[in-house]
């Protein structure tokens, strides 16, 4: 019966998801833009797919050509008009980057135009967005759970229906690295029939970097090695975190996981200490994301250590990539 139920809802959207597509296919009067490029990052799916390293990138990429940038984004998950995670990760991975939140993304790309006097922007988690006209959508589909379980909101995770890559101008395949060679090939000629003709795919691999604690102290990386460790965080895809957390050696005794974008108030910083007091094995080290950490606000739990793993992503092929990007930017100008 919850089966049924929850193809009958996923049916209701899928009409729904249809209805408003239609809408602005039809209405281009509906789409507002403005006079700068704008580059969305967006996914199919809901939970994480690996969009702010790319984000991250893309910035990067946009910086190293001299050009002012911003990010918009609706700020999921805000309280208060505060900044949520994924803005306070990005806020330390980009110091210079502004980033604006609110949930009229036109508003937001006026702002970053008018009064950042920004030249391009890059919108983080858009591709559904549609009232707000973009340069090019790059689409990002996580190579560990592609498709949702091959179903649409609410019996499965996806958002709309593969035939809306009709609208990328270009695919990435993200985390790569934790799948095979064959299943990233078998995700590839899953979607190349709904692509337009000349769209990109391009592979990326997650890569972590240092570890990094709330006081801004740095340790390499191989720190993780040999360690026991409590992996603690609030993400879409946890499973891809603490799988990279073996990969560095690196043996998970606990897990405390979270609602992707859930706070860190003191009740769960309690849980946190029970966790650690009842573990199996001792714990060396408390091991999260970057997302999470900025969250935490803190360097050690229960005399604990509290590390963060800074991440980034290779995009192969890399040069055709930021040659693609460059492209769209002067389609934009």
């Amino acid at each position: 019966m919850i089966r049924a139920a929850l193809r009958l809802g996923s049916w209701v959207y899928r009409f729904a998801v249809w209805l408003r597509n239609r809408r602005y296919d039809r209405n281009d009067d509906l789409v507002h833009r403005v006079d700068v490029p704008i580059i969305c990052v967006g996914n199919l799916t809901t939970g994480g797919t690996g969009k702010t390293p790319v984000v991250a990138w893309l910035c990067d990429i946009f910086q190293s050509q001299s050009l002012r940038v911003s990010i918009i984004s609706r700020g999921y998950g805000s309280t208060g008009g505060e900044s949520n995670d994924e803005a306070l990760e990005l806020a330390k991975r980009l110091p210079g980057v502004p980033h604006v939140q609110q949930q009229d993304r036109v508003g937001a790309a006026q702002i970053a135009v008018e009064q950042l006097d920004s030249q391009v922007i890059v919108m983080d988690d858009g591709f559904q967005h549609r009232r707000l006209g973009r340069t090019a959508d790059l689409v990002v589909i996580d190579a560990t759970n592609p498709f949702g379980f091959d179903a649409l909101l609410p019996r499965g995770r996806m958002r709309e229906p593969l035939a809306s890559l009709r609208r990328a101008d270009a695919v990435l395949i993200s985390r790569t690295e934790s799948v095979d060679p064959s299943d990233v090939s078998r995700i590839e000629s899953r979607i190349y029939p709904y692509l337009r003709s000349g769209v990109s795919i391009f592979r990326g691999r997650t890569i972590p970097g240092q570890l990094i604690n709330h006081d801004g102290q740095m340790r390499s990386i191989d720190a993780v090695s040999d360690q026991r460790v409590l992996a603690v965080s609030a993400i879409g895809n946890p499973d891809a975190f603490e799988a990279m957390i073996k990969t560095l050696g690196g043996q998970v005794v606990e897990s405390f996981r979270l609602n992707d974008h859930a706070s860190y108030g003191p009740g769960v910083i309690t849980q946190i200490e029970k966790r650690l007091m009842h573990a199996i094995e001792s714990v060396d080290m408390i091991v999260c994301t970057m997302k999470d950490l900025v969250k935490l606000k803190r360097d050690r739990i229960s005399d604990i250590p509290v590390w963060a793993i800074t991440i980034g992503v290779d995009i192969n092929p890399q040069h055709e990539a930021e040659q693609w990007l460059m492209e769209q930017i002067q389609k934009g100008v």
